[in-house]
Parts: structure tokens; sequence; C-alpha cells
């Protein structure tokens, strides 16, 4: 006979991994849609981060 107590444990424990399982599908799908998403575009997004000093134009600074 099992204690009810240790039921009680194991059942929230599968519950638990049932919610963990349901949670990793839907964010394979939402990893999957973001992929989809991408090839309709043609091309992944691209993050860009520009350097501010480097992009500072020199047409109006005086020689010294």
């Amino acid at each position: 006979m099992v204690h009810p107590l240790i039921k009680a444990i194991f059942k929230k424990r599968e519950d638990q991994n049932e919610k963990l399982l349901k949670n990793i599908e839907r964010y394979e799908q939402k990893e999957k849609a973001k992929q989809q998403e991408s090839k309709v575009l043609g091309r992944k997004p691209v993050k860009r981060k520009a350097n501010k000093e480097k992009r500072t134009s020199m047409h109006n600074t005086s020689r010294v």
C-alpha cells in the first residue's frame, strides 16, 4: 500500500512534467513559425548596431 502523501507527490510531479512538455511544444511551434516567417520575407531580420563614431562625416571639420 502506497502512502497517500507519496501518491500526491508523484501526481504533482506528473502534472509538472505534462505542463513542461506542453510548454516545450508551444515554444517549438513559435520557433517554427518564426523560421517560416523569415523564409516568407526572404531573409532573416538583421539587427544593426551602427557605431556612431565611424559614421560621423569629416566634411565640415577644419584640418590642423
